[in-house]
Formats: structure tokens, C-alpha cells, sequence
């Protein structure tokens, strides 16, 4: 037993177990909360505007309101799809290395730093 205990396999085979066990249990928790799709009103007034391109806010507000069940429960099965694709995209890293993404995101950033210049 004593020559089992100095040899540094061993110590190398437990020591990256407990690092296995510990990124398997943080890895589980973050899969919880990756798995959850929030819809709210805000989540489908961005999407709706997205989609219309509509730019009068007052205007898309008033529509969203008087859509029917029906409609907006498609309007909700079409958020939560393309988001569910837009998360899986991600998890396989389609957006890495991709000039059209890449442009996008600086487009935004310059967007949202604008007020700010």
C-alpha cells in the first residue's frame, strides 16, 4: 500500500477526478439554466419589431396589443424557436469565424455607444 501511495500516477489520477466531478457538477447547473426560454412582453415587442421592421414604437405596441390568441401564440412559437436555434448556433460555435457575424456585432456595439460619443 505504502509503494502505491508514493507514486505520482496515482495522485495525478485522483486529483484530475476531483477536477472532473467539479466541472461536471458547475457544467449541469449551467445546462439548467441555458435550457430556460423567458418570454415576456418586452422579449416579443423586440422580436415583433425585428421581424416588421417597424419603426414607430407606439404603433407596434398598439398592434401587439390587439393581436388575436391565435396570432400571438405563433408569435410566441416563432421567438422561442428562433431562439432555441439562435442558443444551439452558438453551443456548436457557428458564430465564430463568421465575417457577416462579425460585422453585425460591430454594427451593434456602434449602435448602442452612439448616444454616448
Amino acid at each position: 500500500m505504502k509503494r502505491y501511495l508514493q507514486e505520482p500516477l496515482i495522485y495525478f489520477l485522483v486529483i484530475g477526478g476531483l477536477f472532473f466531478l467539479i466541472d461536471d457538477y458547475h457544467a449541469s447547473s449551467d445546462v439548467e439554466e441555458t435550457q430556460s426560454i423567458t418570454v415576456d412582453r418586452k422579449s416579443l415587442l423586440r422580436f415583433m419589431q425585428q421581424k416588421t421592421k417597424a419603426v414607430d414604437q407606439a404603433r407596434l405596441i398598439n398592434a401587439f396589443d390587439n393581436l388575436t390568441a391565435e396570432k400571438r401564440q405563433k408569435l410566441i412559437d416563432a421567438f422561442v424557436r428562433e431562439e432555441a436555434l439562435f442558443r444551439e448556433s452558438k453551443a456548436l460555435g457557428l458564430h465564430r469565424g463568421d465575417p457577416v457575424i462579425r460585422n453585425r456585432a460591430i454594427q451593434n456595439l456602434e449602435f448602442i455607444t452612439q448616444d454616448y460619443s
